[in-house]
């Protein structure tokens, strides 16, 4: 089997266009179905596509078109999560943005009708030959490391390791779907090292979530090499 050599690459999250943007909120209000959303999302898609592979690019996403966030959907979408509306927003370069965030309310796994399966295989299908469709979801070392989204597995796993392995277990199957699917670049975004490096000036966090220094970044370097 030949190895492909990418000695440059695009993050895959381009802005969104303001058809797409004025069909969510035709959509939110209640004024177009689901499948004619997607029917707009689908359009753009391809059109960005063809752009991608117009200026040169050998790897393509879909935009990240079909989320409203880069990482939350694709967790609250997978089992044992779910959304929720926290007291505070986030901040981020001095601007406010939507409270949603994400909670464990259940035993952790692969979700085998996630949304993002759809997406993926209609960027494969508009996909010319001899470049390649990306996926791109969040590192699974988000979830231990921001807020207190996983201060709840005690409710649900009898240890720490135990939820870890189901964390891990999840993402495994999830990118296996993705295999199945001819998917043959999943890219995982790791933001956390930084949240992380923000943290050891602010001991708090970690008091709170009552994990030692150590422990955290022996769990972040497992579920960031583990899936």
């Amino acid at each position: 089997m030949s190895k492909v050599h990418y000695h440059f690459d695009h993050v895959g999250s381009y802005l969104r266009p303001q058809a797409l943007k004025e069909a969510r909120e035709k959509f939110a209000d209640g004024d177009i179905s689901q499948d004619e959303l997607l029917k707009v999302q689908d359009e753009l898609v391809k059109d960005l596509v063809h752009h991608e592979v117009e200026n040169g690019l050998q790897v393509v996403s879909d935009g990240e078109f079909g989320r409203s966030w880069w990482h939350l959907d694709f967790l609250w979408n997978l089992t044992g999560f779910e959304a929720y509306q926290q007291e505070d927003s986030y901040k981020f370069h001095g601007a406010k943005t939507r409270t949603t965030n994400v909670r464990i309310n259940g035993k952790i796994a692969e979700n085998p009708n996630h949304p993002f399966y759809r997406d993926f295989e209609y960027l494969k299908s508009v996909t010319p030959e001899g470049i390649t469709p990306k996926v791109t979801i969040p590192s699974p070392s988000l979830i231990i490391n921001r807020d207190h989204r996983s201060d709840l597995y005690a409710d649900y796993y009898d240890s720490w390791t135990d939820f870890l392995d189901d964390l891990a277990k999840a993402y495994h199957d999830t990118i296996q779907h993705f295999y199945d699917l001819g998917a043959r670049y999943v890219q995982l975004d790791d933001m956390t090292w930084g949240y992380l490096i923000q943290q050891f000036e602010n001991e708090k966090i970690i008091l709170k979530k009552q994990l030692s220094w150590q422990k955290l970044l022996k769990t972040m370097c497992i579920l960031s090499t583990k899936p």
